[in-house]
């Protein structure tokens, strides 16, 4: 017996709809989309801007997307942003002061990544303190052969960051919003 003979007949309009939406609903298929669309604005953006380094946007789109809630990813930025900062702010200072006395700037560089490594094993706010280590490191090793630029590169490094951050959590939040709560209810 048939039984697709007894089923009415699917309009083409709905074939299209269910050929579209089905493979949608995979998370893996959403997560590279979102990631995607997260990437070509936050790059667009940068571009439009004309900044230093826009690897450093399409870089933070993909680090942070790997959260899988909007909260989580939406945390993630603002620790980023912070650690960012942060890190901006001390490279800057610790590459002025290189050409000064360069075993201090070695001493104090050390100090601060066995720090803020020590505090990214800890559990108060880990990823900023990573953040802000490398951040430091970027900005003093891109620097140190000309410090006139370290505030120059910790500036677009930090106008980078917050690109790509803002980008991945404004698409995470507008497609395919997923939620910690959606898991909980599951599980309960």
């Amino acid at each position: 017996m048939d039984l697709t003979a007894e089923l009415p007949s699917q309009s083409g309009a709905s074939r299209f709809f269910s050929a579209v939406t089905v493979p949608l609903s995979d998370r893996r298929l959403q997560f590279g989309i979102k990631t995607a669309l997260a990437g070509l604005l936050a790059y667009y953006v940068t571009l439009n801007l004309q900044l230093y380094n826009p690897v450093w946007c399409l870089l933070t789109v993909m680090i942070v997307m790997l959260a899988k809630y909007v909260g989580a990813i939406a945390e993630k930025s603002v620790l980023r942003i912070i650690g960012t900062i942060i890190g901006g702010i001390i490279g800057v200072l610790l590459v002025g002061d290189y050409v000064g006395n360069p075993l201090f700037f070695l001493t104090a560089f050390g100090l601060i990544i066995a720090y803020c490594t020590y505090r990214f094993g800890g559990t108060f706010y880990p990823y900023a303190f990573f953040l802000c280590a490398l951040t430091m490191i970027v900005v003093a090793t891109n620097s140190i052969s000309n410090p006139n630029m370290a505030a120059f590169i910790a500036l677009s490094r930090i106008e980078e960051i917050v690109i790509g951050t803002m980008s991945a959590t404004l698409v995470s939040a507008i497609f395919w919003p997923y939620y910690a709560r959606m898991d909980f209810l599951d599980q309960s």
